[in-house]
């Protein structure tokens, strides 16, 4: 995020400076910033992604894990009567 703010400053600052001249730079400054804001977000995206998979996988385990101990609790309790 810190590149697209520095772009932007730069950009501001070329274009102070002259436009017409430092167009085509300033178009690519702004690319850049685009560019990186875009990466940014599908880093964010990917490991949201990636979490909301561990989160799904560890709550059917922890289904499992009751499902066992109610079964083993079962066995016992028959064994034991």
């Amino acid at each position: 995020m810190g590149e697209v703010i520095l772009g932007m400053f730069i950009g501001a600052g070329l274009l102070a400076v002259g436009r017409k001249v430092y167009k085509p730079a300033l178009k690519d400054v702004i690319k850049m910033g685009i560019t990186a804001t875009e990466a940014v977000k599908e880093a964010v995206h990917e490991g949201r992604e990636s979490l909301n998979d561990m989160v799904a996988e560890a709550r059917m385990e922890a289904e499992a894990d009751k499902r066992a101990a109610r079964a083993s609790a079962e066995v016992c309790k028959t064994t034991v009567d």
